[in-house]
């Protein structure tokens, strides 16, 4: 190798502290090595004297090794480039290592050369790769866990969140910079006092659990847990900063509420098996136990005496309707009736032929639909009206008129087939009509039998994606009768 006068008197000031250094040090020219300190040849795992007649990019990995010799030309050209890099070098042995390298340019025998400078940092690279690959596996679990951590500056308010809390509020990682104060603002009003019970019992340096709700960008709603296990206090004594996780238990609450309403459910049925049906069973005997004891003293029953079979006859009937629709919830509650698409005012007048004629009553019925209406519903549909004009008559005495009005009404902007069925009997209270829609819930009440027929329609008019309530049917006056109101989501069919 021929060594310029130049280089020789440097390297008599350099020679020196480059033998001694620890980090691997290589001048080169063009792509020729000029000179090479111990420590680059170990690091590179050659023996001293051969690294010094090797091209100076042999060691570079084949991945950096094209990059590295246009970085190269270039420095020498005089133009930009990064002066530091990261890349692979191979040893001799095969043995592959992380380096940086830090290049400078300086004037050799008249033309640009190349002091480059390495350092070993395959360690580090091992232990950056270990924590993305655990942060990759926390990112993970917590995602699967629907679980995220959290930290919160109790002086400043603001939050740093792991991914997963940024997804439990419907949001990117990234995507918001949340505060207190913003966090405040996504959790559902009725549900804030909570949240800010929860930030008071931290700054009183109480480790705390809370659950609540939050609303996401897209109108959906989400139930969090969130609970502060970690809080730092200042050398002032006051609480400077807060630890803790945040939980989506979405599915949980849900959980949850189908098992309440389930067993609100069968508590239901329990009653009417073990209190309704048995009361309506209890009356059917004592009709019939009259009937039977006027036999046996007259041996006939009298014409005066024929309601008590005719009476018991209702009784049973009753029964047998309510185990009826008890069945049918039960089946649809299932989603044993498949939706489908069907025309309302046809249904209606099949239940209007089914009460043309009422024994021992006038009963007059005046169904005029303005329009035809299609909408989504099952066979159940002819229940909810069933059930509607059988109460008109069933809760009524003596002549009865009914009406019974389809036409197509607009509401919030949708149409809807406005179904609505009104009579001029004894009406119902305001104060009766509250309640009676407050107890349409088998979470929330007991039924007791009589009512069942309405929440039977309430339940299924929910399925439906439609709206029922009760009014009286001249405006004020509740003795005038009542008009009971079905919206149902029109279905237009091309």
């Amino acid at each position: 190798m021929k060594v310029g006068g130049a280089f020789r008197d440097a390297m008599e000031i350099f020679k020196a502290l480059f033998d001694s250094s620890s980090a691997g040090i290589l001048v080169y020219q063009g792509e020729d090595t000029v000179y090479v300190n111990p420590a680059m040849a170990e690091l590179e795992g050659y023996p001293l004297e051969e690294r010094r007649w090797m091209k100076f990019w042999e060691t570079v990995h084949p991945d950096f090794r094209e990059a590295v010799r246009r970085r190269a030309e270039a420095r020498q050209r005089g133009e930009a480039v990064p002066a530091t890099n990261e890349l692979k070098i191979i040893r001799k042995n095969g043995e592959q290592r992380w380096v940086t390298s830090s290049a400078g340019t300086f004037i050799l025998d008249g033309r640009p050369a190349v002091i480059l400078i390495l350092q070993d940092i395959t360690g580090l690279k091992h232990a950056e790769e270990a924590l993305k690959k655990s942060q990759y596996i926390l990112a993970k679990a917590q995602q699967i866990a629907h679980v995220g951590n959290w930290a919160w500056n109790l002086k400043t308010g603001a939050l740093n969140w792991s991914e997963e809390v940024y997804r439990i509020f419907g949001y990117g990682p990234g995507e918001v910079k949340p505060t207190y104060e913003w966090v405040l603002s996504r959790v559902h009003p009725e549900d804030r006092a909570i949240m800010m019970c929860f930030a008071e019992d931290v700054a009183m340096l109480r480790r705390c659990s809370v659950d609540y709700r939050v609303l996401r960008p897209d109108g959906s709603i989400r139930y969090v847990n969130s609970v502060a296990d970690k809080i730092i206090v200042g050398k002032s004594g006051e609480p400077e900063r807060a630890y803790g996780i945040n939980q989506d238990i979405t599915e949980r609450k849900k959980a949850e509420e189908a098992l309440m309403a389930a067993k609100a459910e069968a508590e239901l049925y329990v009653d009417l098996m073990g209190h309704d049906i048995n009361n309506m069973n209890q009356i059917t005997m004592g009709y019939l136990e009259l009937a039977h004891n006027i036999l046996d003293f007259e041996g006939k029953l009298g014409h005066d005496s024929i309601y008590l079979i005719e009476r018991a006859i209702d009784s049973l009937n009753n029964s047998s309707k309510l185990i009826d629709n008890v069945r049918k919830l039960q089946r649809e509650r299932m989603g044993m009736y498949g939706q489908e698409v069907l025309e309302v005012t046809g249904i209606i007048q099949e239940v209007v032929e089914q009460f043309k004629s009422v024994p021992n009553r006038k009963v007059t019925i005046d169904y005029r639909p303005a329009a035809k209406c299609h909408v989504k519903a099952n066979s159940l549909l002819k229940d909810v009206f069933l059930n509607l004009v059988g109460n008109s008559i069933k809760h009524s005495t003596g002549p009865l008129n009914i009406a019974i009005n389809v036409e197509v009404a607009s509401y919030d902007g949708e149409d809807y087939c406005r179904v609505a069925v009104e009579d001029d009997g004894p009406g119902i209270p305001d104060a009766l009509k509250q309640t009676l829609f407050n107890r349409l819930s088998l979470a929330s009440t007991r039924v007791r039998g009589k009512g069942f027929g309405l929440c039977l329609i309430k339940s299924l008019i929910d399925d439906y994606r439609g709206k029922f309530w009760v009014e009286d049917r001249v405006p004020g006056d509740h003795t005038k009768g009542s008009r009971f109101v079905v919206l149902l989501p029109t279905y237009n069919v091309k």
